[in-house]
Order: C-alpha cells, then structure tokens, then sequence
C-alpha cells in the first residue's frame, strides 16, 4: 500500500456532498484528491 501514498486523484463530480466524501475517504487512504464541479473543468485543469 505504500506505493499509492501521495498518488494525485482528480475528481470531476456534480453532486457536492458526494464528491467531499469521495475526497475525505481518498486522503484517509493516503491519496492526495482535488475536487472539480465537472468535466470540463477536469478537463481545463490538466492541461
């Protein structure tokens, strides 16, 4: 498991309460989560 310590996870979601949750649970694992409101948001942010 160490190898996903400090893995970035980019999460495009439109249901608010969803996505926060989604987030807490990925950090408590040890990922590192960004939160977008869709995807061309996601979209616009890596590039």
């Amino acid at each position: 498991m160490a190898q996903i310590l400090g893995m970035k996870i980019l999460i495009a979601g439109d249901e608010p309460n969803t996505s926060t949750y989604l987030k807490q649970g990925l950090a408590e694992a040890g990922f590192i989560a960004d939160l977008v409101a869709d995807g061309v948001v996601a979209v616009i942010q890596q590039l």
